[in-house]
């Protein structure tokens, strides 16, 4: 019994003792100076000791517009008689940016703290708090403050103009809104189609709307923009841009514009290959000969008495438009083209090579540019 309680006391001692060691190592008595959380040394409690003093802990930056930077230099001097170390604590997110130029002052220094932000978030008000750590023993953890009122200029409703699928010469519009909150009514002072190759293609017209037509109660002004496409645009894959410079903002807004332009003429049939725009039949016998059977779709509003065959290379080779038929449940036309290599047509070699090229049939048709319809015809004739 006497054993165990002498065996409790000299624990308790020795628990004494190492508590009153780690107090000293980290009031500095071993000449090391304590750390904060973040790992910045205090300034050893037996030394000389430095002392942060700032001109001011907070900025209020004021208005700014959404998506917009500025930066604020904070001013920290050491007022002390030991050296001050300053560093930056993590950020309270991506919009702001901490810099401390010069992390050690000696007694009578200066520095600036440098603070970056980003008005990235929704309108509103903002406010972050941003650490600065330091070995300021009676001020380890000095709070920046930065804070503002986002606001916004303009909003547009979307920034991509829709056109969807449209046929060859068919025209198609889209609008995009853009709406203003500033007290000066919402103007575009310049814009242009940004890609120069189609823009002779494009219509594009600007409508002031004032607040009751913009249907937003937010809103103090507005416009309608809208997109009309003209005849000719290429078929395929729509991809264009509208650029415009607003009095609200310095920096231009690109709205895109995409959409698919099909062909109003459509070719089927075997042996044709919609890709290469080719009809093909190989090697012929000049015996027998070859007879195939196209499709001519119409699409949309066409004149079918303007279509007529105008060209047939080599002139041994036959096109023959049929009578148009309806589709039935739809508005199309069907134009019936019959293409023959007649037997005991001499020797050919149109097969698109060095030795020929292909042959080609050449249809007029309806379209308002004049574009006819091209058939590349693949084959060659060969005796028994």
């Amino acid at each position: 019994m006497f054993k165990s309680l002498l065996f409790a006391l000299g624990l308790v001692f020795v628990g004494a003792i190492v508590g009153i060691a780690h107090s000293a190592y980290d009031l500095g008595y071993f000449g090391v100076g304590a750390q904060d959380p973040e790992g910045v040394a205090l300034a050893p409690i037996s030394g000389p000791q430095p002392r942060v003093e700032l001109e001011s802990e907070r900025f209020d930056f004021g208005r700014m517009e959404r998506g917009k930077k500025g930066e604020y230099k904070f001013v920290f001097r050491n007022t002390g008689a030991g050296v001050l170390v300053l560093r930056a604590g993590d950020p309270p997110c991506k919009c702001t940016t901490p810099l401390v130029e010069n992390g050690v002052l000696q007694p009578g220094e200066s520095t600036n703290v440098i603070i970056g932000w980003t008005t990235d978030q929704s309108a509103g008000p903002f406010r972050k708090t941003i650490p600065i750590h330091t070995s300021d023993r009676r001020r380890p953890l000095v709070q920046l403050e930065l804070q503002g009122n986002i606001v916004q200029s303009y909003e547009a409703q979307t920034q991509t103009f829709e056109l969807g699928k449209m046929l060859y010469q068919q025209p198609r519009s889209a609008q995009v809104r853009l709406f203003g909150f500033g007290e000066a009514p919402l103007e575009i002072k310049k814009w242009e189609l940004i890609d120069p190759a189609s823009a002779e293609f494009f219509e594009v017209q600007i409508e002031p709307l004032n607040k009751e037509q913009t249907g937003r109660s937010d809103a103090t002004s507005g416009l309608l923009v809208r997109l009309k496409t003209k005849p000719g645009l290429p078929e395929g894959g729509v991809r264009q841009g509208l650029r415009v410079w607003l009095n609200a903002s310095e920096e231009p807004l690109d709205l895109s514009v995409y959409g698919e332009v099909k062909s109003d003429i459509v070719v089927e049939g075997s042996g044709w290959d919609s890709a290469s725009r080719r009809l093909n039949f190989g090697l012929v016998s000049a015996k027998e000969g070859a007879h195939k059977k196209l499709e001519i779709r119409l699409h949309g509003q066409h004149d079918v008495s303007k279509f007529r065959v105008t060209k047939v290379d080599p002139p041994e080779m036959q096109a023959t438009l049929g009578a148009p038929e309806k589709v039935g449940g739809t508005k199309g036309i069907r134009l019936p083209l019959e293409v023959s290599i007649p037997a005991g047509a001499r020797p050919l070699n149109r097969m698109g090579t060095a030795q020929g090229e292909l042959g080609e049939i050449v249809i007029e048709t309806d379209r308002a540019d004049g574009q006819p319809l091209t058939i590349y015809v693949r084959f060659a004739t060969a005796s028994e």
